[in-house]
């Protein structure tokens, strides 16, 4: 990667780290712990009113409901912006190509500056979840 000019610490530190993802990476897909999907929208709120986007994954990586978590990117957390959240999470076989995944990302802000909410989309697949 572009981590040459780094200090010699750094870079190994670095590198160490590399090297963990990508075994954690052939582990999960070697024994296919989870399926997961990120991203992130753009939501124009109105002032001091949960207002939401819609969110469709179309095929869809997963085969049931995932769990869905949401984040603001934002650093007026807690003063301007009041929280987030998603809601209305359902998986689909569409019959066409595969399966269709459903939800609502929400935001609750008191002014109305565009606010982007970057979200995370888990599954864990049948032969390793516990119920």
């Amino acid at each position: 990667m572009g981590f040459t000019n780094l200090p010699p610490t750094v870079f190994d530190t670095v590198k160490a780290l590399e090297t963990r993802l990508a075994k954690l990476e052939q582990f999960n897909l070697a024994s296919k712990i989870f399926t997961s999907y990120a991203g992130s929208v753009s939501i124009t709120p109105v002032a001091s009113t949960p207002t939401s986007a819609t969110i469709t994954l179309n095929p869809s990586p997963f085969t049931v409901a995932p769990l869905v978590y949401t984040s603001a990117q934002t650093n007026v957390i807690g003063s301007t912006v009041l929280g987030t959240s998603a809601s209305g999470v359902s998986t689909t076989d569409n019959g066409r190509n595969g399966f269709q995944t459903v939800f609502s990302v929400w935001v609750y802000r008191t002014n109305t500056s565009a606010t982007v909410v970057n979200y995370l989309a888990i599954q864990m697949t049948p032969s390793s979840a516990s119920s």
